[in-house]
This record gives C-alpha cells, sequence and structure tokens, in this order.
C-alpha cells in the first residue's frame, strides 16, 4: 500500500530530479526508481517481509534509495544518524533489536553484530533471521526519538498513518513540481523523513541533499548559489542564516518556508521576516509518535501571531487538558493530546510506556499549551520542562519570551534545577555586549516579575544544542546532586 502510494506519484514526476551535493551528482526520479529497483533485485528481495532493516549511511542519495527499497519489500527500516555519535547508534541498536543492517562506508561494519550489507562493496552477507511477523504486521518503519541522551524509544509507525500524514501535508503546504527544495538535516527525524522527503518526492520538486554536518555558512551559499525555493528547518536554523545576511541584503529566492522543532518567539519571527520578506513562511507542530505534523499556522497570518502553531490537520483532533484528561477553558493552559489517522501504533517492545502515552485513542504529546478564542494552537513546552516553584507553574517559555526582548540578550534557556526539596529557576544566556554581573541582575528584576527571577545566571558564549539544533535545557545528570 505505502511503497505503491509513493512509486505511482514518485513516477508522476519522473523528470524531477535530485542534485547530490556531496557527490556532485544530479539524476531524475525515474533513475531514483531504478536505483530503488537495483537494491531490490540485488539483495532486499531476498529478505522475508518485516525483517528490521537498520540502516546508516554518510552519503543522503544512498540513504533515500535505500529506505525506499525497505518499503518496497515490506522490510522495516530504522534509520540512524551519525550526528548523534555512535554511543547513540549502539543504544539504537540494542533496543531495536535489528535482524540486519545496511551501509554505504566500511567505517559502521565495526558497529554490529548482525548481518552487514554494505552497498558499496555488494557482498552478499548469510542471512539468517525470524521476523516479528506478526508483531510487525502493520508497522511501516520504526522512528526512534530521545533527543541525544537516555535509551532511545522506537516508534511504530503504521503505512496508513504515513500516509494520512503525507496528504494531509499536502493539503496545506502549498508545494509545487520542480520546486527546488533544500534537504539539510538527517532523515533519522520523522518531520525531515516525512514532511521533506516523502512530502517532496509525492509533489515532483527538485532536491537538493546536503549530507555535511549543520555549517549555516555553507546552507547560506548553497541557498544563494543554487537560489533554493524551499527550506525547513528550526527557527534556530533561520535565524542563525538571517544573521548571515549582513546590512540590507535579503534572499529573494526562497517563497516556502516551514518552520518546527522548537518554540517561536517574536522577536526571532521578526528577524527571519525581514530577511525572506517574500517568503510564505508555515509555523509547524509535530512528534514522531504522530507521523509527525499535528498542526500548522497559515502564512496567512504568520506575521499576527508568529509564536502560534495554528490549528489541526485534516482529521486531527487537539485537545487542552488536565491532569485527568477533562478539557480546559480556552485560553488556559493544559496537556496537549491528539487523535488522528496517523499516531503511533506503539512503542516497540514497551507495551507500558505505550498505555501511558496512549490513553482511551489519545496520544498524550507531553506538550503543554493553550488554545486562544480563535482556536489557535499554542505551545508552552514540555511538561517535564516545567518548572515547578513555590507550588507555581513556571513555562521556561515564559522566561525567554521576555529576555529575547531585551537589548543586552542575544539567546537564553530557561531550565528548571531540583535542589532539595525545591527548585530553581537558572538561565543560561549568551550576550550581545559586555555588561557586568551587578548590571545584569539589575536589568532582570527590571524586566522580570518576582515569580519569575532566576535563582543562577550562567554567562554563555553559546547555548548547548543537540545534534538536530534543539536546545538542551541544562544537565540533568547534575540535579539533585
Amino acid at each position: 500500500m505505502l511503497w505503491n502510494f509513493l512509486e505511482t506519484n514518485i513516477y508522476k514526476h519522473k523528470e524531477s530530479c535530485i542534485i547530490d551535493l556531496e557527490s556532485g551528482g544530479q539524476f531524475t526520479y525515474e533513475h531514483l526508481i531504478c536505483n530503488v529497483n537495483d537494491l531490490y533485485d540485488k539483495f532486499l528481495s531476498l529478505l522475508l517481509p518485516k525483517t528490521k532493516c537498520a540502516i546508516l549511511c554518510k552519503n543522503k542519495a544512498n540513504e533515500c534509495a535505500i529506505i525506499l527499497s525497505c518499503l518496497k519489500a515490506k522490510v522495516v527500516p530504522i534509520i540512524m544518524s551519525e550526528n548523534y555519535g555512535k554511543e547513540h547508534c549502539m543504544k539504537i541498536i540494542e533496543r531495536t533489536q535489528p535482524d540486519i543492517a545496511v551501509i554505504d562506508s566500511a567505517e559502521y561494519e565495526s558497529l554490529f553484530e548482525i548481518p552487514v550489507y554494505n552497498i558499496i562493496v555488494q557482498k552478499q552477507p548469510s542471512i539468517m533471521h525470524s521476523p516479528e511477523k506478526d508483531y510487525l504486521q502493520d508497522v511501516a518503519l520504526i522512528m526512534c526519538t530521545s533527543g541525544t541522551t537516555g535509551t532511545p524509544k522506537g516508534v511504530m509507525i503504521s503505512e496508513q498513518g504515513l500516509i494520512s500524514n503525507i496528504q494531509a501535508i499536502q493539503k496545506y503546504f502549498d508545494i509545487k513540481e520542480k520546486e527546488k527544495i533544500l534537504i539539510s538535516r538527517p532523515f533519522y527525524h520523522c518531520a525531515v523523513l516525512t514532511g521533506e522527503l516523502l512530502v517532496s518526492l509525492v509533489n515532483g520538486l527538485d532536491l537538493v541533499f546536503y549530507s555535511g554536518k549543520y555549517d549555516p555558512f555553507l546552507i547560506k551559499k548553497t541557498l544563494d548559489d543554487l537560489h533554493i525555493e524551499v527550506m525547513c528547518g528550526t527557527p534556530t536554523i533561520f535565524n542563525q542564516l538571517s544573521r548571515l545576511y549582513r546590512g540590507t541584503e535579503i534572499n529573494r529566492s526562497i517563497r516556502k518556508m516551514a518552520l518546527s522543532g522548537e518554540c517561536l518567539s517574536k522577536e526571532i519571527a521578526a528577524n527571519i521576516r525581514k530577511v525572506f520578506p517574500k517568503a510564505d513562511i508555515y509555523n509547524i507542530y509535530g512528534l514522531t509518535e504522530n507521523s509527525p505534523r499535528v498542526s500548522f499556522l497559515p502564512p496567512s497570518k504568520f506575521d499576527e501571531c508568529p509564536e502560534s502553531v495554528g490549528i489541526g490537520l485534516v482529521d486531527t483532533m487537539i485537545r487542552i487538558v488536565d491532569d485527568n484528561g477533562d478539557d480546559v477553558e480556552k485560553g488556559k493552559p493544559g496537556h496537549v493530546v491528539v487523535k488522528s489517522k496517523s499516531v503511533m501504533l506503539g512503542y516497540y517492545k514497551e507495551q507500558q510506556e505505550t498505555n501511558n502515552k496512549i490513553r482511551d485513542g489519545y496520544l498524550w504529546t507531553g506538550d503543554m499549551g493553550y488554545k486562544d478564542s480563535s482556536n489557535n494552537l499554542y505551545i508552552l513546552g514540555r511538561s517535564d520542562d516545567m518548572i515547578i516553584k513555590a507550588g507555581l507553574n513556571i513555562y521556561p517559555r515564559e522566561i525567554e519570551s521576555i529576555l529575547l526582548r531585551c537589548s543586552y540578550v542575544e539567546n537564553c534557556v530557561a531550565y528548571g534545577v531540583k535542589c532539595n526539596a525545591t527548585e530553581q529557576i537558572h538561565v543560561d544566556i549568551v550576550l550581545k555586549q559586555v555588561v557586568t554581573e551587578s548590571e545584569l541582575w539589575k536589568l532582570l528584576s527590571e524586566i522580570l516579575p518576582g515569580h519569575l527571577l532566576p535563582d543562577k545566571i550562567a554567562v554563555v558564549d553559546v547555548l548547548k544544542r543537540n545534534a538536530s539544533g534543539k536546545l538542551v535545557r541544562g544537565d540533568k545528570s547534575l540535579q539533585d546532586k
């Protein structure tokens, strides 16, 4: 079902092309289908349906072909990324226990104690496996989620769930055949796999694959040199790019942008708009457990309410509820819960975690948020990031949004640190100019309400981020110590 859907739509646009920046090569969608069929004929057709296949590649073009070949063979792909380091890859392997691995570099072979197929060498490994055919009956792929620390959870996404999400994104994301999209983030992220790669393929965009590590200078050069028209990324990525366009310089090529992965502030939204004045900007929200897209803010509303992530996708129900699962009033914060065809089947071999996450048909996202009078959704942050101080619920976003308005502050992150029986507010700040500690404290006391004042401030050169560019809120390992 899934492969037939993808193949039919990809072949409709067989003259659209893929540009691989790493190799300098360029080929059509028709050639991509040939690569997929070649991989299938040489190796993947030998695997039984529902075999679990770990994928680890240096090159995006190779990775794209392998993923599609797995879907054709009804093999369950488990996508990994070297951006997270070998230790994280080992955790994924331990958690999901793949039957076989497909790679494009000999340096990855030592990671696996299972049969490995290198698509460059093309040496057939011995294949010994017992697919979990019944358990994985409706599973299209397993996407792992956990950030850069902790034990990864394997999110089992269904074929129908993936198709539904792709089609729902198509309804609102106004992208057209032969428009050029830059894909710079790893396919490991569901937002990139579904919201960039697969949606672009079924719409016939020209894909530009950037396989290297994140470098805003190289990305800006690519945007300008290749006249990129579509790009997706975090607000941080676009804010960094906006700083690279000096003075009155603006980007005139980008026509469509999708922001996701972080809460967007008005200040950063204004920076982005200044540099990309002609772009239709979508602020979107999702999570891997929903395949991933949940909601979107239409471009027509971006300049009016950029902090909102808009309304639910077609056939997606979003509620704001209290701890008991009862709806809260409009404007009041609560847990964001979602019901849609795209909700995951569950976490791989973690039934208790699945039961905690999916209750009465609703996916508890782990995010806190609220809806305004127009039913637009706003995300306040993760429920486990919420700071409870003196009986008050404090969202880091409240502190950060105020500080970012200050002329001294380049960027900041607030987080809670448990200390004995209470919780303290810590803030890491990147400054635009040198100020003394006493001047900084004086400034904060003037602009922050008393209950939001931090207990500790750290002036840093750069904020910690994970491999996907998301902010890391403090060192959890140091808490309660």
